[in-house]
């Protein structure tokens, strides 16, 4: 078995712990008023276009850049500041951010650092009106905005346009313009699905300019997701509702874990979850495989969250979750991942490390890595492909490695030499895939290992004679200068002219 060390470190912030998510370690970042934001109640969260953290709380918002913080704030008389700042959701395109409060929407201009306020086309009045009312939600899906609202509607924009416009609701065939949309989400082919108070589960219909009631069963809710199986979640009164898209069946979940307010899901599609933001319990996890829930909370752990009450969750790019607290500022957590890979033989496919047993290494070059093993020869590991290209001793073919155990192996200018337990040194061609063996031989031409028994190579050198140590149970032959060999047996030490001595193949 191979541990090759990847020195990776997650992105540090402001504080940082180390945590256990379920069975998983998890690292766990903070950030609060003291690291300069604005306000510990944070009520969203978000990262824009050129990667910038976005926090929305109850009193501004803050920009931050992974260093410091810019603060914005609503400043009396001046209109091109927030207008609120009681921040509830923000959204972004390349050059804006859009941000909803109690008080309105706030678009924020990067080329200007200002703010300014939107207007919207009232389709009772058919007058132009500023958006000065309670704003849920805004997404964005192919540059397009949807404005949630409590009171007025869905609102749309479109790419590049001015105009926002209301979205009409139908329930049992009466149009009406005043409903409270609570959350919104897009599914996988596209199409919005809203949640409205009092209404229910309601999708757009797109040709029509309309939504339309597809589900009433549960008609108090708020937060709202889709994830990639088609499913529609809705975090409701006393649980959580599963509906799903295709064959139209629904599931309530009312486990003890989410019998708290929710107040926003998440989905992390690599590890098949659904995270799920409480006021009052913390996280909880919902495995999809397992069918059931964990806690992640600030007393189920020996490093834990600031705070159990969560208003916002938020993964971004890089599969790291930014948590939104209430009264704990920001944590942030991503998966503490080892530093080493372990490479071993794996016995269900062909090509795969000979041996778990690893006597040497030596890097060949940017991309392999040879392996020299104890009883099972050399592999060369190709790093990039994770493929192995295995050498072993051969009795029939005279151009293998002189012997399975490899216990050293260095690469000079003639190639790359290999030392064993019992065969010698040999030097590997690459461009043959050969290997030509050596015999260590006196003056005379007898043999050490007619000498001294069997003699064992245990180390090599990189330049000048191959042979820096050869031993036995009881003799050791060392080179300590350019033109001298010792030799040492039990306790007698002898002294070798190195001219005296040669290696031939």
């Amino acid at each position: 078995m191979l541990l090759v060390c990847s020195p990776s470190k997650p992105q540090s912030v402001a504080g940082s712990s180390v945590s256990k998510f379920g069975n998983e370690k998890y690292s766990i970042g903070y950030i609060g008023i003291k690291n300069g934001l604005a306000n510990n109640a944070v009520t969203s969260v978000y990262k824009d276009k050129r990667g910038l953290m976005w926090f929305g709380t109850y009193d501004g918002i803050s920009r931050y850049d992974g260093y410091n913080f810019l603060n914005f704030r609503n400043e009396p008389n001046d209109l091109n500041s927030l207008n609120n700042n009681r921040v509830v959701s923000i959204c972004g395109t390349k050059n804006e951010i859009w941000i909803g409060t109690k008080g309105g929407i706030s678009v924020y201009n990067y080329l200007s650092n200002q703010f300014n306020t939107k207007y919207y086309l009232n389709a009772k009045t058919s007058k132009s009106e500023p958006i000065d009312f309670v704003v849920n939600k805004i997404i964005d899906y192919k540059s397009n905005m949807y404005i949630g609202t409590a009171g007025q509607g869905l609102l749309y924009c479109a790419d590049n346009q001015e105009k926002i416009i209301q979205i009409p609701l139908y329930v049992k065939g009466k149009l009406r313009w005043d409903y409270h949309v609570q959350g919104m989400d897009f599914d996988k082919t596209g199409k919005l699905w809203c949640f409205v108070q009092g209404i229910g589960l309601v999708t757009m219909d797109t040709a029509a300019g309309k939504l339309i009631v597809v589900f009433a069963d549960f008609v108090n809710g708020d937060s709202i997701l889709c994830d990639k199986f088609s499913n529609v979640w809705v975090g409701i009164e006393g649980g959580l509702l599963k509906y799903n898209i295709l064959n139209r069946t629904y599931r309530n979940y009312t486990n003890q874990e989410i019998q708290y307010p929710i107040s926003d899901l998440m989905c992390k599609p690599d590890k098949k979850e659904l995270w799920i933001a409480t006021n009052g319990n913390g996280i909880v996890k919902y495995n999809y495989a397992s069918d059931t829930f964990s806690l992640f909370n600030e007393t189920s752990h020996e490093e834990k969250l600031n705070s159990n009450a969560i208003s916002s969750l938020f993964l971004d790019n890089e599969n790291r979750v930014w948590i939104g607290t209430l009264r704990g500022g920001v944590n942030k957590i991503e998966e503490r991942k080892s530093p080493f890979i372990t490479i071993s033989k794996n016995e269900k496919i062909k090509n795969t490390l000979p041996s778990d047993f690893i006597l040497s290494l030596s890097e060949q070059d940017g991309e392999h890595l040879w392996i020299g093993t104890d009883g099972a020869g050399a592999s060369l590991w190709n790093k990039k492909n994770n493929t192995f290209t295995n050498y072993a001793y051969n009795s029939n073919n005279p151009n293998s490695i002189s012997n399975n155990f490899v216990s050293a192996i260095v690469k000079d200018n003639k190639g790359t030499w290999f030392a064993t337990y019992g065969g010698g040194v040999c030097l590997f061609n690459s461009q043959t895939r050969n290997f030509k063996k050596y015999s260590f031989l006196i003056q005379n031409t007898i043999h050490f290992k007619r000498i001294y028994g069997y003699c064992f190579v245990a180390k090599i050198m990189s330049y000048g004679p191959v042979l820096q140590m050869m031993r036995d149970s009881t003799a050791i032959i060392e080179q300590v200068t350019n033109s001298i060999l010792l030799m040492q047996k039990s306790e007698e030490l002898f002294r070798l002219q190195k001219m005296k001595m040669g290696i031939f193949g």
